[in-house]
């Protein structure tokens, strides 16, 4: 009855989860991190090829699995747009779902579906789940790192190591927060090794290692020399430590407070709003007191390590200045065993206190459910959901149409010649526009820019641009990019008046 109870649980959460990040795929405006790593994605995809670079957008692992699934599909890059990308996304949130049955000869399988459950029932896990960035990809390394990590300790043998050596490659192809993540690892092997003092000598440790290095070599490899095209990618996948920990990390471009994902995994109110991911964060607290309480319980020992991993993770991203809110992916699938373990606990007891707490454990679901939906519905694309950040405005679709029928009216068509002048990012639009041939991106206005049909500019470069057209000549148009960021775009009136009174 149990186990039943389990799965149910589990499906029901994953089609919830399935459907809520469906129904965004198309509803969520485009991010400015999925618009440039959409393009490094087609420059491979075309056949323009693909090298790591270690000041750009994060490892090789997304652009080569969605390469893959493209190519699968027989899709033609010139139709692929970012909804499609964010599609191929969707199995691999799959597998993260499937991955906690990975321990499920080591800790209970109804452990295992419940932390499935928990996973599936977060709006962190609902939003990346169909995003097209490298975080899903990223949380299933580090939870199949984590479960072949645990299986060696509790039984070490030298495929699993291997398995070890290969899910860490892939953690390091998909970003460098990597080394956050092992250092996660790294300190829950320490308490798992004081607390059950696993069998393993010198000699079967050493072979272990060279084992779980081949593995590591055998995914690192190939992907960071884009498969020998570009050998010194595997230096520069080091190199990036010190660009993103040292430069981008302390840069100031976005800093936020120390509780800034303490928040996100329980509760914020934000313009009015509530959001949060506080029930599947309570019931990992709750399994971890309970397995560090009764350490011999079946479970407890996989409980109290991907827990230890996650809140090292977390304590790592908290004392970095720099804040993002897809960071918290990989921790959540991390800590979600421990939940898992706290659920299964409870189904566990006699039903005179099993019945009670459980329908607690609905009571206190019902807001969890409302502030996922939030995140997931009504404020998609909203600047005041704190699980994206910098997101662009829903108004940047309307430039876009703006645009298409800019060139429906120019006499060049297609060929339309557009003007981007900015200082701030001008992400998402070079993905935008990459259909139009004759449009360029300035954060100075050029000399020839009378010979633009459209003129788009932020705050901080109208000013210049204006002293280099006849201002008559054209029409104004508003619209937004990101929070605080307005476009001021100004479209040449014969075409404005044709769109007008079309």
């Amino acid at each position: 009855m149990r186990a039943l109870a389990a799965v149910l649980l589990a499906t029901a959460a994953t089609i919830w989860a399935w459907l809520n990040a469906l129904s965004n795929i198309d509803a969520r405006a485009v991010h400015a991190d999925e618009a440039e790593q959409a393009s490094t994605f087609l420059n491979l995809y075309d056949g323009r090829g693909y090298a790591y670079n270690p000041h750009g957008p994060h490892g090789p692992a997304l652009y080569y699995w969605a390469y893959a699934a493209q190519k699968t599909l027989g899709a033609s890059g010139a139709q692929i747009e970012i909804a499609d990308l964010r599609k191929t996304m969707l199995p691999v949130a799959a597998a993260v779902f499937a991955a906690f049955f990975a321990i499920s000869k080591a800790a209970p399988f109804s452990m295992c579906a419940l932390a499935a459950a928990a996973f599936a029932s977060t709006p962190v896990a609902q939003i990346y789940g169909a995003y097209f960035v490298h975080e899903i990809i990223f949380a299933l390394a580090c939870l199949l790192c984590a479960c072949a990590l645990f299986l060696f300790l509790k039984k070490p043998r030298i495929p699993t190591a291997f398995a070890v050596g290969l899910c860490a490659g892939a953690m390091q192809c998909c970003k460098e927060t990597s080394v956050i993540a092992f250092a996660g690892l790294a300190a829950a092997c320490a308490i798992f090794a004081v607390l059950y003092k696993p069998k393993l000598n010198a000699r079967a440790a050493a072979v272990a290692a060279l084992a779980a290095l081949a593995g590591f070599a055998a995914v690192f490899v190939p992907l960071y020399s884009s498969f020998g095209a570009n050998p010194w990618g595997m230096i520069d996948a080091f190199r990036s430590y010190y660009i993103h920990f040292f430069d981008k990390a302390d840069s100031g471009q976005i800093v936020g407070e120390g509780l800034f994902y303490i928040k996100l995994l329980f509760w914020q109110k934000s313009s009015g709003v509530y959001f949060g991911g506080y029930f599947a964060t309570s019931l990992a607290l709750a399994g971890l007191v309970w397995a560090v309480a009764k350490p011999k319980e079946y479970g407890a020992d996989a409980a109290i390590f991907f827990a230890a991993a996650a809140i090292v993770q977390i304590a790592i991203l908290s004392a970095i200045p720099y804040k993002t809110p897809w960071l918290i992916l990989a921790p959540v699938a991390t800590m979600s065993p421990a939940a898992g373990f706290a659920a299964y606990k409870i189904l566990s007891l006699r039903p005179a206190i099993s019945l009670p707490l459980c329908a607690l454990a609905a009571a206190a679901f019902i807001p969890q459910y409302r502030m996922t939906e939030n995140a997931l519905g009504r404020f998609n694309s909203d600047p005041r959901n704190p699980f994206i950040y910098s997101h662009t405005v829903s108004d940047e679709e309307n430039l876009k149409a703006r645009l298409l029928e800019c060139a429906k009216y120019s006499k060049y068509g297609d060929d339309i010649p557009i003007a981007v002048i900015t200082k701030v990012s001008p992400w998402p639009l070079p993905w935008q526009l990459r259909k139009f041939q004759n449009a360029g991106f300035w954060s100075h206005a050029p000399e020839n820019l009378e010979t633009f049909d459209v003129i788009i500019c932020d705050a901080f470069t109208t000013k210049d641009a204006l002293k280099k057209i006849d201002a008559d000549k054209y029409s104004q148009d508003i619209f937004g990019l990101r929070k605080n960021t307005v476009l001021n775009v100004f479209i040449r009136k014969e075409i404005f008046d044709k769109i007008i009174g079309e």
